[in-house]
């Protein structure tokens, strides 16, 4: 069975560790599949959404090609 993880949270938003830690944690647990989630910058509540400067970083993990295996997928998205 394959591990698939299609909803993390990094230090872009609310989360507590980098894309690349989660990407090595992923490795190291052996997931295949790995989903980032940012929450998408408000005007109304800064506490826990992505800023605008973070939120440009955000949208290169699209097309960056990160420390993934190539057996390995990752899937960007953001949350309204």
């Amino acid at each position: 069975m394959r591990e698939i993880d299609l909803h993390v949270h990094t230090t872009f938003s609310d989360g507590a560790d980098t894309p690349e830690a989660m990407v090595m944690a992923a490795i190291d647990a052996g997931v295949e599949t790995l989903g980032f989630s940012g929450h998408a910058c408000t005007s109304f509540d800064l506490s826990y959404c992505m800023t605008l400067e973070n939120t440009e970083k955000y949208n290169l993990l699209n097309a960056e090609k990160s420390n993934l295996k190539q057996k390995e997928s990752k899937f960007p998205n953001i949350e309204y």
